[in-house]
């Protein structure tokens, strides 16, 4: 019965994490629309950061979690944390990978498209 619980857990914090990520999805394009105005510079950092804070969270919290986690099943107050503490990390690793997206191929797709065919007026 308890590792049964274990997996109804676990699978309910899944889907959760693929729910965020399909949120996420549709905060992309107003995101990179904001990202624009940022400087390199800074996406730099705000990049590295959010790349970085992800994982910070997500360990430091089941760290934090561990005395709610048993063999069989998580303890409630554990799941919520640590399906919370999930939640937030899928959303920094997209926003970091935006971040990153933005300064790889923010130039090529921001300017308009060129032909390789020379065109005379006529």
């Amino acid at each position: 019965m308890f590792l049964l619980m274990f997996w109804a857990q676990a699978i309910g914090s899944l889907v959760v994490w693929l729910g965020v990520a399909l949120l996420f999805r549709r905060w992309v394009e107003p995101m990179r629309a904001k990202l624009r105005a940022v400087t390199r510079p800074k996406l730099i950092i705000l990049g590295a950061v959010a790349m970085l804070t992800g994982p910070a969270v997500l360990f430091g919290g089941l760290f934090a979690a561990s005395s709610g986690l048993h063999p069989t099943h998580m303890e409630v107050w554990a799941w919520v944390l640590i399906t919370a503490l999930g939640a937030a990390f899928v959303a920094l690793q997209g926003l970091g990978a935006a971040i990153i997206a933005q300064l790889v191929f923010g130039q090529v797709t921001d300017s308009p498209p060129s032909t390789s065919i020379i065109q005379e007026d006529s």
